[in-house]
């Protein structure tokens, strides 16, 4: 039976392909709960199974990265899943991280569109400064700040594809770092100082003319009474190599950002009114959550785009309390038509 985490935790110097290790010669406590049980020690199997078939597939310039991202992984897990924890005992610890982990291995490699794509990812550990008191360790607050991000990259050589490629990592850096990943293009260690960041793209839409993503931004402030999450929409215009813009989507003289405005707020009326005193936007002052709002469905940032429509995405705090943020809210292609752009290609399913 392959013990493949428990092999690179016996010796995080050997290489992290490594398949089999003697339970009797388990030491960390890592390894001692692996080996204790069955569960774990099949998670482990699937585990292994995943990062091998994964790096044989991937091309051969990006193996070194998938390998990288892996040690980034297990040195976590040696940090993380530890006895004694108020929080998460080890054995959840570890079932939790290796699922999470083979299941992102397993869509490592993906094609949408037509295209090839491989996962990137980058991860750092930072000890917290200064160190915690005791009542902030009986408390379960962790010790450490975790840093997570991965986006795609296309494997085709075009040019339009290798513009798409270095927009896309910007923005994630960008979002990840909380606004500090310009100008150098670097990943830094400290931009997890204080607080654990998980920060995820997902590709939503592949066309040959258009290329849309979703990148997702969770951060929880140590010491912090709930984490924080940000979603932004990203856009590519391919054959121009450029963002989005509203006007690739809608006429200029439609009179589209005030109808967009209306309809999100009679969406918002009909969903937040009931708990806000009977109109949400009396919650903030005099004509704020208007302004927000109209600037809200005016920017693609906050658009999904995909073949039912456009559906607006709303920000925690955006336009009501943390615990109310309302569900994003759909408009269809068709209810849209008047005010489209003709040179708009609509994505179909």
């Amino acid at each position: 039976m392959a013990k493949f985490l428990a092999t690179v935790l016996l010796c995080a110097c050997a290489a992290a392909h490594a398949t089999s290790f003697d339970c009797a010669k388990a030491t960390t406590p890592q390894e001692k709960a692996i080996c204790a049980s069955p569960e774990l020690s099949k998670a482990d199997d699937h585990l292994a199974a995943a990062y091998k078939t994964t790096l044989a597939g991937a091309p051969a310039a990006f193996r070194d990265q998938i390998h990288q991202a892996q040690r980034a992984w297990l040195r976590r897990i040696r940090l993380n899943c530890l006895p004694g924890n108020p929080n998460t005992a080890i054995e959840s610890c570890l079932a939790a991280a290796m699922d999470a982990r083979t299941k992102a291995l397993e869509h490592t490699l993906f094609s949408e569109g037509g295209v090839q794509f491989v996962m990137l990812s980058v991860s750092f550990t930072v000890p917290d400064s200064p160190p915690l008191d005791n009542q902030d360790k009986q408390r379960g607050v962790s010790a450490v700040s975790t840093f997570d991000a991965s986006w795609p990259r296309a494997l085709s050589p075009a040019p339009e594809w290798q513009a798409w490629n270095a927009a896309i990592e910007d923005a994630a850096r960008k979002a990840a770092s909380q606004g500090k990943g310009e100008p150098d293009r670097k990943w830094k260690p400290e931009w997890a100082g204080g607080m654990d960041t998980d920060l995820q793209t997902a590709l939503r839409l592949v066309t040959p003319r258009l290329v849309s993503a979703t990148i997702t931004n969770e951060w929880y402030s140590h010491g912090a009474a709930h984490p924080n999450t940000d979603r932004s929409q990203f856009h590519w215009m391919l054959p121009q190599r450029r963002p989005l813009h509203a006007e690739d989507v809608f006429h200029t003289g439609s009179g589209w950002p005030q109808i967009l405005y209306d309809r999100t707020d009679k969406y918002l009326h009909s969903v937040l009114d009931q708990d806000a005193g009977g109109d949400y936007q009396s919650l903030s002052g005099p004509g704020m959550i208007a302004a927000t709002l109209h600037k809200i469905v005016q920017e693609p940032q906050n658009w999904t785009i995909d073949a039912r429509g456009i559906t607006i995405v709303f920000q925690q705090y955006a336009v009501a309390c943390y615990a109310c943020t309302p569900e994003p809210f759909t408009m269809s292609w068709d209810s849209l038509k008047p005010l489209l752009n003709p040179e708009f290609d609509i994505p179909r399913p």
